[in-house]
């Protein structure tokens, strides 16, 4: 933001110029905040914006800018566009790019539910709705249920179109929808997907063709384990919830509660793996101990966890034991010579794995 402040007297739109000082004010709610994107919501003159705010800060972003239009510019386009064939999407776009890297874009707030609160009564507007936004030429390479709101009209209106595409004169092309289905269903865990997924494709079928329901949703579930192992990374380096020490990297946001026991492994690799693995398996909702740190004391590599309310487990839970290992098998892990020992049994009867040291991927 403070590169765009800094340049903020280039700025020729009035709107824009008052929601940016309107934000550097301290007014608005923050809605996004990363190295690259600022997103806030504001209330002016009795109507609701969202401003964004881009300034990428690595060096491949800022060339990725000038070899291409402007995301923002692109987006602004891109909703005028969808606009003229989707009433419902609002027109009025103002965004100006300050220079090559620096650019601001404001539209009119779109009311509506996002996808973490669809239900399956949504179901068939959420097909149908995406049915028709592809038969208008929209398309997503980079789609997640949190770029999609359904208005009180039960519309499916985009909300983010900085990398969507709109194939103009046709609808998009059968390669691009198999994807959109793929990324929307991947994006939610696997018991939301398989409740919301068979109802959605059938609304889907009605409009548009698309692979059979079972195919699409194995096609979801894998896009789903690859997307999030690949997102695991970010545990090793800085980010808002992680923070690296000089003998490797602990948690700083959203800290979880519970006694904190440590793990000793046999080197620094070990114990990073051990660490990324047992935070992929949060990202995937599975029952593990949860991970606060890893490094090294007195030459000792170790990962730090913390496990909630429980008991441990014994030979009378195997059941539990076992619906357990099932499920991490079932997302691609195994735990080697596992035995009750490894788990605790918590308040709700579930097995979580607590002795993770065999934890690996199959």
């Amino acid at each position: 933001m403070e590169r765009i402040a800094a340049k903020a007297d280039k700025l020729e739109d009035p709107l824009l110029r008052q929601l940016l000082d309107a934000s550097l004010a301290g007014h608005g709610q923050l809605l996004r905040l990363s190295a690259r994107r600022v997103v806030l919501k504001h209330a002016l003159d009795e109507k609701t914006w969202v401003l964004k705010l881009d300034s990428p800060q690595r060096s491949f972003e800022r060339l990725r800018r000038r070899l291409r239009q402007p995301s923002l510019l692109r987006e602004a386009k891109h909703l005028r566009q969808l606009g003229l064939k989707l009433p419902s999407v609002p027109v009025e776009i103002h965004a100006e790019q300050l220079d090559a890297a620096n650019g601001l874009l404001a539209r009119p707030w779109m009311e509506g539910r996002h996808g973490d609160l669809w239900t399956l009564e949504d179901a068939a507007a959420i097909g149908s709705g995406l049915a028709n936004l592809h038969r208008l030429g929209w398309s997503d390479p980079d789609l997640a249920h949190a770029d999609l709101v359904l208005n009180k009209q039960a519309q499916l209106l985009p909300l983010d179109l900085g990398h969507a595409l709109l194939h103009e004169g046709r609808q998009a092309p059968a390669k691009a929808r198999f994807r959109d289905l793929k990324h929307l269903l991947g994006g939610w865990s696997e018991a939301r997907r398989l409740t919301l997924g068979a109802a959605i494709l059938d609304a889907y079928r009605e409009q548009m063709d698309c692979l059979p329901t079972e195919e699409l949703l194995h096609h979801a579930k894998i896009w789903r384990l690859e997307s999030l192992r690949r997102q695991s990374r970010r545990c090793l380096r800085r980010t808002r919830d992680f923070s690296p020490t000089g003998d490797g990297v602990e948690r700083v946001e959203e800290v979880p509660a519970g006694e904190p026991q440590r793990l000793s492994c046999a080197n620094e690799a070990g114990a990073k793996g051990l660490y990324r693995l047992l935070y992929e398996l949060e990202l995937l909702e599975l029952p593990a101990a949860r991970i606060l740190r890893f490094g090294r004391k007195q030459q000792q590599a170790f990962v730090e966890i913390v496990l909630g309310e429980g008991q441990p487990a014994t030979a009378a839970d195997a059941t539990a034991v076992g619906l357990t290992i099932a499920q991490l098998q079932n997302h691609g892990f195994t735990v080697d010579n596992a035995m009750p020992s490894d788990f605790v049994i918590d308040l709700t009867g579930q097995a979580v794995l607590a002795k993770p040291l065999g934890l690996r991927r199959s």
